[in-house]
């Protein structure tokens, strides 16, 4: 019974962003019930084969970000990805339950401007392929996190981070490479 729920949501939502003409591509993906994928604006998301969003995570593409999530990536509960800049996303990724990736920040040099009204910076986030992400891991605007990485969990990512290294804390630092 639940294959059948998983199949029928799954084609219903992208019944819904077809009709609707927003840009979702979803090739053999797997989308949960109670998922959301929101594209406001010129923005785009694109799920890589045999991808999973499980229920209660959000993908969200505002502006003109696209968000690439690869081949056989999995997105747990609760997690987000807010798209103001792109996201790429590569293959065999795990992202864990209550993740938040972010792709830009408020601007706020003007102490006479209200932050609110000084609009938002587009900072790009490139995750590689074969990443970890650990359960409640914060990523930034402007990271770039390298094929294999492991991100413990509870880190908070900003910058980049070399291939095949594990990564913990806040801000996350290199504790060890992968052997």
């Amino acid at each position: 019974m639940e294959t059948f729920a998983l199949k029928f949501n799954t084609v219903l939502l992208r019944l819904i962003f077809s009709l609707s003409g927003k840009r979702i591509h979803a090739r053999n993906a797997s989308l949960y019930p109670f998922c959301q994928l929101s594209v406001r604006g010129a923005g785009s998301i694109n799920i890589g084969r045999n991808a999973q969003i499980h229920r209660g995570a959000m993908v969200v593409s505002t502006y003109q970000s696209i968000i690439r999530l690869g081949q056989d990536t999995t997105l747990q509960p609760y997690s987000i990805i807010h798209g103001i800049g792109d996201i790429i996303i590569g293959d065999n990724t795990r992202i864990a339950s209550h993740c938040m990736i972010v792709s830009g920040e408020h601007c706020f040099t003007d102490k006479n401007t209200l932050i609110r009204k000084q609009g938002m910076q587009e900072l790009p986030i490139t995750i590689g392929s074969d990443v970890w992400i650990g359960s409640g891991v914060r990523v930034l605007g402007g990271s770039i996190i390298g094929n294999g990485c492991v991100i413990g969990a509870g880190s908070v990512v900003k910058g980049v981070l070399t291939p095949y290294a594990v990564y913990v804390g806040a801000p996350a630092r290199k504790i060890r490479e992968r052997t």
